[in-house]
């Protein structure tokens, strides 16, 4: 296990967009079966394992990633979109998130009470669980009179007059949670029946969910060479703090220590590439290391005092993440000029 500290590092708000390409769906589709070692998203596990768990590994499923524990984030902010953890407020939830005030009444969901939100997929596959604090009836009652039909599933073909049908055509009650599709959707990918293996136990997502371990928000990208998983939870000797969470699973051992060595001096040295800013003004701390027996570095990145809970997640959209990018990062890290 290598490890590496830097010195000082401070801030930024949100965006919910990214990429987990060909690359990954391929791994995830192609080794059906193998799983991760761990299995412990598939019973129980951190709250991401589990969420993962109730999804399976499809060729649609694994394009985008996004979840956020819900009661966890609404307990650190208040509820409220302002502070620190107020970034990360819907979180896991984008389909819905534009329309969170109208969709209570037009389609009886309740964003606010669910536990969880997982998104996957993207549009026009993008499905959305959101899991506890839902009412069924109601929410077949509201939809209905809103213009949705059908038994199972309730459909509305996008109607200009109910917007919230161009994103969200499809919806489907299961007891105390609610699943929410875009018009090519397979909602049956949630719950699943048969030996599907589920995101928690696919190749390459399975290993950095395993990676990011009990995070409170978590976002998956892969940069061709080197899939990333992002989270965030609180730091363990002050819960108000966040800590992001980096693992980036690399091709080779040689890769690994190349990484371990230039992210934490980088996120120490160096400045975004979109703003010229240091990452300092961020990250107080970055700490390497290299899982045992893998090709995974996972980095722990302190935040400096009033910096977003979202930052990381914020830096994909400016393509900020250091060393690795959402460009070419094979060709980026053989340039020995690459910070």
């Amino acid at each position: 296990m290598n490890v590496h500290r830097t010195g000082p590092a401070h801030l930024a708000r949100r965006r919910l967009m990214t990429v987990i390409t060909a690359t990954l769906a391929a791994a995830a589709v192609t080794l059906v079966g193998c799983g991760s070692d761990d299995d412990g998203g598939q019973a129980g596990g951190t709250s991401l394992q589990q969420a993962l768990s109730r999804v399976s590994a499809t060729d649609a499923t694994v394009t985008y990633i996004e979840f956020g524990d819900a009661e966890r984030i609404r307990e650190a902010s208040g509820g409220s979109f302002k502070g620190v953890w107020g970034s990360l407020d819907g979180w896991g939830s984008s389909t819905l998130a534009q329309y969170r005030r109208q969709v209570p009444e037009v389609l009886g969901i309740d964003p606010e009470a669910a536990q969880m939100y997982l998104t996957v997929g993207q549009p026009p596959e993008t499905v959305t669980l959101l899991q506890g604090g839902q009412d069924a009836e109601a929410i077949t009652s509201a939809s209905t009179a809103s213009g949705w039909t059908g038994e199972d599933t309730l459909t509305l073909e996008m109607d200009p007059t109910q917007p919230i049908s161009i994103s969200s055509p499809h919806i489907r009650p299961l007891a105390d949670d609610v699943v929410v599709g875009g018009t090519a959707a397979d909602l049956g990918v949630v719950d699943a029946d048969g030996e599907d293996t589920t995101l928690a136990g696919a190749p390459v997502v399975g290993e950095l969910a395993d990676c990011l371990g009990d995070v409170f928000a978590a976002y998956f990208i892969d940069s061709e060479a080197y899939p990333t998983a992002l989270g965030v939870r609180p730091a363990e000797d002050d819960p108000e703090s966040p800590v992001s969470i980096m693992c980036v699973l690399t091709p080779s051992v040689s890769d690994a220590e190349r990484l371990a060595e230039e992210i934490p001096s980088t996120v120490a040295e160096g400045d975004m590439p979109s703003q010229g800013r240091p990452y300092a003004i961020m990250f107080e701390a970055a700490e390497a290391e290299i899982l045992d027996g893998e090709h995974v570095v996972r980095v722990e990145l302190e935040h400096t005092d009033g910096a977003l809970a979202n930052v990381i997640f914020q830096m994909v959209f400016k393509r900020d993440l250091p060393v690795v990018s959402l460009g070419d990062p094979a060709a980026e890290l053989s340039d020995d000029d690459t910070p």
